[in-house]
């Protein structure tokens, strides 16, 4: 089972065969607003329940699915193994057990978002005396996905990482000619 299929799998196993729009929007990683307007236009088909004078929208959960299927990009595994073996000496330095707060520095991602993805299981995670704690094994997992890799908003530290990693394969490259 490859990445996409894995984190599709979960997501009909968290979520009921409908959700609503903000659900859709935890899910799809989109703030509200961005939903609403998908699901307005067409691209993510939506019903309208009206229950007295209160209505809600509710989205199938499949529906859901093949939108984030058609907008995530395919992963080459040889890809994401140079990232990771590059990440490895990147990150060799740092603790093999971090706090979010290191995460985010280290990621350029705001303590908030770190959060927010610890919560919603895109970044793996453990307590610790109440405290979030995340191993250097599940960071690099994490950056290496395609959820960091392909973000649309890049930080400084996002580009310093991918400086690092095509350094790294320029590199690997250079021995592997060499031999």
């Amino acid at each position: 089972m490859n990445h996409k299929e894995q984190y599709f799998s979960q997501i009909r196993e968290r979520y009921p065969a409908y959700v609503t729009q903000a659900e859709f929007a935890k899910i799809a990683g989109i703030c509200k607003k961005t939903a609403y307007k998908l699901n307005r236009t067409g691209k993510v088909p939506y019903r309208e329940v009206r229950v007295g004078f209160r209505h809600h929208y509710e989205i199938r959960t499949e529906d859901v699915i093949s939108y984030l299927a058609s907008h995530m990009p395919e992963v080459d595994s040889k890809v994401t193994d140079i990232w990771r073996q590059a990440l490895h000496d990147y990150l060799a330095p740092e603790a093999d057990v971090l706090k979010l707060k290191d995460v985010a520095r280290i990621s350029g991602i705001g303590k908030n978002s770190v959060d927010r993805w610890v919560k919603s299981g895109r970044l793996k995670a453990f307590k610790c005396r109440n405290v979030y704690r995340v191993t250097k094994e599940d960071l690099i997992d994490y950056l290496s996905s395609p959820y960091y890799r392909f973000a649309h908003r890049k930080s400084t530290e996002w580009y310093r990482i991918e400086r690092h990693v095509l350094a790294y394969e320029a590199k690997e490259l250079k021995t592997k000619t060499q031999m």
